[in-house]
């Protein structure tokens, strides 16, 4: 928790701070795991909470009777509120599949990526603007999934937390050519790979379609990762040689990234130091 959360929670009444906290602590929305965060809060401790929804979303209006968690509220419960918040976003993701429906381009792009790859819907979610009669941009948020658990441990043990690679891909509008997309890699993911600067991504080529263009992405962080462990295991067995042969001259050498050894050696009486 971070000093702007402990100071808007000194300002909540105590009867609905459980509910805060809960939030701040334990809310991981989306496949983004975003945080909740708390502006402008007003209480009524026993009733359940109001929801007010963007001018682009009039028609996202989900009828309270479907919404167990507000139906069964329970202000005894300090999860209560998050869990109200998780069964609208779930309710939220369906709507913007239905509107994804309404446009043929829209809904082959999205239909053909979690119908026919590895990509399922749980790896996607959609958000179209509306506002009068503009529709757009799209933005397809993809979660990769690829495998970052065989990377060394010695490049994630300064970077705690999740292992992520999140596309974003950007459609100016529902028939729009021009479509922009963008890697978003967590921190401990890039600093194992290299930096941004040396994860560039391929333009979305203009007669491209999502089935396509994703699992490349995908294919080319899994590359990547490849020849991150491999680099490493061939370090590893060069040190590894070294040692079968000279270890009783070892003065030290880098266990965890195996980039660095050293050795006392004698030849006729003079000694020296090998690196």
């Amino acid at each position: 928790m971070n000093h702007n959360d402990y100071d808007v929670l000194l300002g909540i009444s105590p009867d609905i701070r459980q509910f805060a906290e809960t939030l701040i602590e334990h809310s991981c929305f989306g496949i983004c795991g975003g945080k909740a965060r708390l502006t402008d809060v007003r209480s009524g401790p026993e009733e359940s909470p109001d929801f007010i929804f963007g001018s682009e979303d009039t028609d996202f209006s989900p009828d309270i009777a479907d919404i167990k968690t507000l139906v069964d509220w329970d202000y005894h419960n300090p999860y209560a509120l998050l869990q109200v918040i998780e069964e609208l976003l779930r309710m939220y993701k369906v709507h913007q599949e239905r509107i994804v429906e309404a446009y043929d381009r829209l809904q082959f792009e999205y239909s053909s990526l979690v119908n026919q790859s590895d990509i399922t819907s749980q790896h996607v979610e959609v958000h179209i603007l509306r506002f009068e009669s503009k529709v757009g941009p799209i933005s397809f948020l993809v979660r990769l999934p690829v495998d970052f658990t065989r990377i060394p441990p010695f490049l994630s043990k300064d970077n705690p937390g999740e292992d992520s690679a999140i596309l974003l891909i950007s459609f100016l509008s529902p028939s729009s050519s021009k479509i922009t997309p963008q890697l978003y890699l967590s921190p401990k993911v890039e600093h194992a790979l290299g930096g941004a600067a040396n994860l560039r991504i391929p333009a979305f080529p203009s007669d491209g379609c999502l089935l396509d263009y994703v699992p490349n992405v995908s294919n080319l962080l899994s590359n990547k990762v490849d020849q991150v462990v491999a680099n490493f295991e061939k370090r590893k067995e060069y040190i590894a040689a070294f040692l079968s042969h000279f270890g009783r001259s070892l003065l030290e050498y880098d266990a965890d990234a195996f980039t660095k050894i050293s050795f006392l050696f004698e030849w006729n009486d003079f000694f020296f130091i090998f690196l």
